[in-house]
């Protein structure tokens, strides 16, 4: 069927992570990355996770006429992050809709890389991870000649 229903994404999906450092000019005199910066984070991991999905003989043609519009984000703060710190963005989509998709983002102080996680056994490690910032976003795909959403 062609019903309109949003089908949630398993939550065994595992998320994409991608590593980051907090820059000066993310942060405020006290120490601590600008709220709106984790969006900006959040927008970069997107990108990336997009671009590492869409085989680049591909990606030009598909960029003629399809780009993804970001309808709604919202975010949930657990504690900052600070000048300097090293952290994760994981990433993945945690709802398919007829035209619109879900991409849960969350941010990771400690814990392993993804290379670093497939090479090593130490489960230690990875729970020593401190989840800092969780983001919903909901991004709509748009025919970029007629400006309305496409499945």
């Amino acid at each position: 069927g062609g019903g309109g229903a949003a089908s949630p994404v398993s939550s065994e999906v595992p998320f994409s992570r991608y590593a980051y450092r907090v820059r000066f000019d993310d942060c405020d005199v006290g120490g601590m990355m600008f709220n709106a910066h984790y969006f900006a984070y959040c927008h970069d991991a997107f990108e990336q996770f997009l671009l590492d999905r869409v085989p680049s003989r591909v990606r030009s043609e598909l960029l003629k006429w399809w780009e993804v519009r970001l309808k709604k984000t919202t975010g949930t703060f657990h504690a900052p992050l600070r000048l300097h710190s090293s952290f994760f963005v994981d990433v993945r989509v945690s709802r398919w809709g007829k035209s619109s998709f879900d991409v849960e983002f969350r941010f990771v102080e400690g814990g392993l890389s993804q290379e670093t996680a497939k090479d090593t056994a130490k489960e230690t490690e990875a729970e020593a991870e401190t989840v800092v910032f969780e983001a919903l976003s909901v991004y709509v795909s748009v025919d970029k000649g007629s400006g309305k959403s496409v499945a």
